[in-house]
């Protein structure tokens, strides 16, 4: 009898098992279930992303080669600006040689000026005072002229 009691109470424990593995085995199919749709959402997140990333790409891609088409149609209005301001620098240096020529070392006065040069750097040397003051004066017309040519084309700028 012990051990017919001691059957029936493994056989009621096995029951009581298989019933709560069964139960475990549901919550974990249902677990599973859920990931795959949200696997199934995921991806088709990524593909409509993928596709605008893609349209996004295009587009920066037109819009770069449209900066670059109209950068490059800008670029002789940046070289003739260069051109304009090289040709004035040597007008000027032609009016200061001039002067020099012209003048000389009539009046026996001279000074040390400094030139400062499109790099940075500067030089010294003995001039004579007229010259100095035709120096000046030549500078300050080169700057008036680039003052007006700058003051010109914000003008015109700014009526389109």
């Amino acid at each position: 009898m012990i051990t017919q009691l001691s059957v029936a109470l493994i056989a009621v424990a096995f029951t009581f098992l298989v019933v709560y593995l069964i139960k475990t085995l549901k919550k974990v199919m249902e677990s599973l279930d859920q990931t795959n749709r949200t696997l199934t959402e995921v991806q088709h997140t990524v593909n409509d992303l993928s596709v605008e990333a893609k349209q996004l790409i295009h587009t920066v891609n037109q819009i770069t080669a449209d900066v670059k088409g109209k950068i490059s149609s800008v670029d002789p209005l940046f070289e003739t600006a260069q051109d304009v301001g090289e040709v004035l620098h040597e007008v000027t240096a032609t009016v200061k040689h001039a002067a020099a020529s012209v003048l000389g070392n009539h009046s026996g006065q001279t000074t040390t000026a400094t030139h400062f040069m499109p790099d940075g750097s500067y030089t010294q040397e003995k001039q004579n005072s007229t010259l100095n003051r035709l120096s000046h004066i030549a500078n300050y017309v080169s700057l008036g002229s680039r003052i007006l040519n700058r003051w010109k084309s914000s003008r015109v700028k700014s009526t389109f």
